[in-house]
């Protein structure tokens, strides 16, 4: 791995709750998988996220990416209800490592599967600065206290994407990116602490 790691203090109880392959792989999170679906997708309760924006999204990868003519991935789509807005506008990808999430995506909707946070050499030097853009939002919160995790994930990222990696996350999770890369192909954008 690229990423240098740090030593970090034991994870907390509430971030040993947060655990991505639970919530989001195995059998024991479809519960918590579907509920989200139910809860954010149209017609749920929360259908979009406001934090950010569709519109603060849209405008951020336009001036990373302009047009069609720019590619862009973005990192922990779920069943791709951003992709769904966004998709006449960029030629836009999503991966994610939940099949059920995948399995809910629009079939006219450019999807795959990619654990972000686990080695994969071969998908990686395949597919080395194919996105211009990546993106993830509320992805790097689950491996902040998994130093082995954010690692890969980072590194993953940086192979990616040719130009730019734009980060919405909670300041918190922004600040302890910082410390495992400075590369300047990462951009932050904190974002406010909201229930979903």
């Amino acid at each position: 791995m690229n990423v240098e790691t740090k030593s970090v203090n034991a994870p907390s109880k509430a971030t040993l709750e947060r655990d991505y392959v639970r919530d989001w792989v195995d059998s024991r999170g479809r519960d918590y998988r579907l509920g989200v679906f139910e809860r954010q997708r149209k017609g749920g309760h929360k259908p979009l996220m406001s934090n950010p924006t569709v519109a603060e999204i849209r405008q951020a990868l336009a001036a990373c990416s302009p047009g069609m003519n720019g590619s862009i991935l973005e990192v922990g789509c779920g069943w791709g209800r951003l992709l769904e807005e966004l998709h006449s506008d960029f030629d836009i990808s999503g991966c994610d490592v939940s099949d059920d999430m995948l399995g809910l995506a629009d079939p006219r909707l450019k999807t795959f599967k990619l654990d972000i946070a686990t080695e994969n050499i071969p998908f990686m030097r395949a597919n080395e600065q194919r996105w211009d853009v990546l993106f993830t939002r509320g992805v790097m919160l689950y491996f902040m206290e998994v130093p082995v995790q954010m690692a890969y994930a980072m590194n993953n990222m940086l192979m990616l994407a040719a130009k730019r990696i734009i980060i919405w996350e909670w300041p918190e999770v922004c600040a302890k990116m910082r410390q495992f890369s400075s590369s300047p192909k990462f951009e932050y954008r904190p974002i406010e602490h909201r229930s979903e």
